[in-house]
């Protein structure tokens, strides 16, 4: 089969020591499978707030995949003027780029969403040209941005946010299935559409493919955290690995490791990675020798750290984008056989209560330091969720139970 896949905001095969996400894994599951990829993305690079070549690019990167890239101004900010400028902008570029596209008529097309814009202009060309289309829902967009405006001023959020309030409608509407982490992710689409489930929806939930470092990929591993400041053979950690932006709250883990490192409490917080928040949490985080910033970090870097610590923290805000989702902090978490202590709530926090993988904190420093303590104090427990862990992701969440099912699934529906 001939294959688009349009992400953006991800990491590329063509990225050095990237960290596989949607776009690096469907393309991967894709062309094991024999089938042939155009991968559509934006020039720039979201993780890293950088271009890459600042211009259209097409990179032949193997037999079976070309890379299309599509520039656009960037930006520095998750939410902000700039960006949604910049995805207008890389939606103009992107239409122009699908009218001069020399490829032969795809069988499928994957669209990535968000961007707003790119999403519903390539869901418009493939509709006129009666082509089946993916959307695959991450993040809740348009809703999202009203999560920085105060709740009585919401309603003038929603009036300046209309237009892509209709630009979703439509895509989500004339996508011939919508995908999405979790059922909750696809009821909150097909309720924002007014439409009702097909048999080609279905949960995709963003897992990775593991891998299996060597002897001297984990010594050189470990001498580049020592280099850091933190030695993985010795103490208690807990770590964070993500975007640092303002989905989280920072604020009682920041109390608590002020209490723990004037109680001597033998117990160490790394948080990893980027983001237009990292100054101000390093700043609130400032003077403590317990709570380490290593910055961002490649994939190596993360399986290591991970198998190193006794537990992830995902410290998500009380927002439906998190609570309707489960992302993949906890799918990495479970894949090292890493409980997690989090403030989730809503219907992912119940599932994931059941199966016994995480502890639910509060927002008070009273409740952080009740999760933490069990993890750091009951190394039985530790050890029983971690097991738990490993049989939820064996279970469900596998590279090869999701990734590989979904295209003998497009397969399938292909034959037909």
């Amino acid at each position: 089969m001939n294959i688009w896949i349009f992400q953006s905001g991800e990491p590329l095969p063509i990225d050095k020591n990237s960290r596989p996400m949607r776009a690096i894994n469907l393309t991967q599951a894709l062309i094991e499978a024999n089938h042939n990829i155009v991968l559509w993305s934006s020039d720039f690079y979201h993780q890293k707030s950088t271009h890459r070549f600042k211009s259209f690019r097409t990179i032949k990167y193997s037999k079976n995949l070309n890379v299309e890239l599509i520039p656009s101004i960037g930006y520095k900010k998750n939410i902000g003027p700039k960006r949604l400028l910049d995805h207008l902008i890389l939606a103009l570029n992107f239409f122009k780029a699908l009218n001069k596209n020399k490829y032969p008529k795809p069988d499928f097309v994957f669209i990535g969403y968000p961007p707003i814009e790119t999403a519903f202009i390539l869901t418009l060309w493939l509709k006129k040209r009666n082509i089946f289309s993916f959307i695959d829902i991450k993040d809740l967009w348009p809703e999202i941005f009203l999560e920085a405006i105060p709740k009585k001023l919401s309603f003038i959020g929603k009036y300046f946010l209309f237009p892509y309030y209709k630009l979703a409608e439509y895509s989500f509407k004339n996508a011939s299935a919508i995908l999405g982490p979790s059922d909750e992710y696809i009821n909150w689409a097909l309720d924002f559409c007014k439409r009702p489930r097909n048999k080609y929806d279905q949960k995709l939930p963003l897992v990775s493919a593991p891998i299996k470092l060597s002897n001297k990929e984990i010594v050189e591993t470990k001498l580049w955290w020592k280099r850091k400041g933190i030695d993985l053979n010795s103490k208690k950690r807990f770590c964070f690995i993500g975007n640092i932006n303002n989905s989280y709250n920072f604020h009682f883990l920041n109390l608590l490791a002020r209490k723990f490192e004037k109680e001597k409490i033998d117990c160490e917080f790394v948080i990893c990675g980027k983001g237009d928040k990292l100054p101000f949490l390093k700043s609130i985080f400032g003077g403590l020798k317990n709570t380490i910033f290593p910055g961002w970090i490649n994939h190596k870097q993360i399986t290591t750290l991970m198998e190193n610590s006794i537990g992830s923290i995902a410290p998500y805000k009380d927002i439906p984008n998190f609570n309707l989702n489960l992302t993949n902090k906890f799918i990495d978490s479970f894949s090292n056989k890493l409980p997690v202590i989090t403030s989730l709530k809503g219907d992912i926090k119940d599932k994931l209560y059941k199966e016994k993988v995480c502890l639910f904190c509060d927002d008070t420093l009273e409740s952080w330091e009740k999760q933490i303590r069990i993890l750091l104090e009951n190394e039985a427990l530790q050890k029983e969720m971690s097991n738990n862990c490993e049989r939820l992701y064996l279970r469900e969440f596998t590279y090869k139970v999701v990734y590989k099912n979904f295209v003998k699934r497009m397969e399938k529906i292909n034959n037909h």
